[in-house]
């Protein structure tokens, strides 16, 4: 599956993806980003054409690829249509998904959606706060932007992180919301 994907990064071609999670399955179209043996990043939109966010995800979860789709095309199509324009996760050619990812994340302080292999599928939701020694330290909410404290999590134990996403983008809002109800 790995020569699929990169084959896909190189010629910028329209992929959809099927990854293992801990619920099930994942489907992830879009744009390979960056693909290397142990993560992907691509860049996700909906069927409807709208985009859906940045998501990384482990190579080896890669379960099914399928590229030179007429569905895809009709995709891509509606993608050029919105000509959505996201926050522009750059990455240099020598720099690993998972660390571009990370610094992304970090210095644009985005909420990410992750799920994890322990945590039977729930979604979980927080601000990283750091990455040091293969840890990540999560500042962590609910669906509902309400705290529920910090995560410190292992990073070969991550499925698939989000960001700038539908659900990212609601626990964002909620969360200031919240503090701002408090003040």
């Amino acid at each position: 599956m790995f020569e699929i994907i990169k084959k896909a990064e190189q010629e910028r071609t329209i992929i959809e993806v099927t990854v293992t999670s801990a619920n099930g399955v994942t489907i992830l179209t879009g744009y390979i980003l960056k693909a290397e043996e142990s993560y992907f990043l691509i860049e996700d939109y909906l069927y409807n054409g709208k985009f859906a966010g940045y998501v990384l995800a482990k190579t080896d979860d890669i379960v099914r690829a399928e590229i030179y789709d007429s569905q895809l095309e009709i995709l891509e199509k509606l993608i050029k249509h919105y000509n959505y324009d996201p926050l522009r996760l750059d990455l240099d050619d020598d720099e690993l998904p998972f660390v571009a990812f990370i610094n992304f994340v970090i210095s644009n302080n985005l909420i990410i959606g992750y799920t994890v292999e322990d945590y039977n599928g729930q979604v979980k939701y927080g601000n990283i706060l750091s990455f040091d020694d293969g840890f990540l330290k999560i500042y962590s909410y609910n669906i509902s932007g309400e705290s529920t404290g910090i995560d410190y999590v292992e990073v070969f134990h991550f499925k698939t992180i989000r960001v700038l996403g539908i659900n990212e983008e609601r626990v964002t809002i909620l969360k200031t919301l919240n503090n701002s109800n408090y003040q």
